[in-house]
């Protein structure tokens, strides 16, 4: 996902070093389609256990 451009990663040089994520303005501009997604899974997957 980082390499795709999709995440961001901030490291902050502490002890222990502290490392977040977070999405950026591309992956933020992918959220109608995961809300898609999640539409038709509440819909077709319901009650089922995906692994």
């Amino acid at each position: 996902m980082k390499t795709a451009g999709i995440m961001e990663q901030h490291v902050y040089p502490e002890t222990p070093v502290r490392v977040e994520y977070e999405l950026s303005e591309k992956g933020r501009n992918f959220k109608p389609v995961i809300d898609q997604v999640q539409q038709w899974a509440n819909l077709w997957l319901d009650g089922i256990m995906v692994c």
